[in-house]
């Protein structure tokens, strides 16, 4: 989830609005990272708006074709950088439990890698 975050900031980076409407490929790599935000932390992570993330991500993959661009733009504008600092904070929690899971099996070594959110 972090990754597809950072993806979509990177992927408009000096974009203005009009330019971002004119560049298919931008489009679609903004809308297919914004589908891939994980559903699997809910639970546990309720502060995060998760109704807006899947309503959007929904709205992305059943209506790609109507897709209303302002709303993607207005989401990577606005949301995403909201939602990072949640994002990092659901990180840092998922890998306190798993280091306090590992930990309780006696398992020795280093971390996984990887984004688990």
């Amino acid at each position: 989830m972090r990754a597809s975050a950072l993806e979509v900031l990177d992927f408009t980076r000096g974009m203005t609005f009009e330019a971002f409407l004119q560049d298919r490929k931008t489009i679609n790599a903004v809308i297919r990272s914004l589908e891939v935000f994980p559903q699997n932390v809910r639970v546990r992570h309720s502060d995060i708006p998760w109704r807006d993330v899947a309503g959007m991500r929904d709205k992305l993959i059943h209506e790609y074709h109507g897709v209303d661009l302002e709303i993607v733009w207005r989401t990577v504008q606005e949301d995403v950088p909201a939602l990072l600092p949640r994002i990092e904070k659901v990180l840092a929690e998922e890998r306190a439990r798993e280091r306090v899971r590992r930990e309780g099996d006696g398992a020795s070594g280093g971390e996984k890698g990887g984004d688990p959110v």
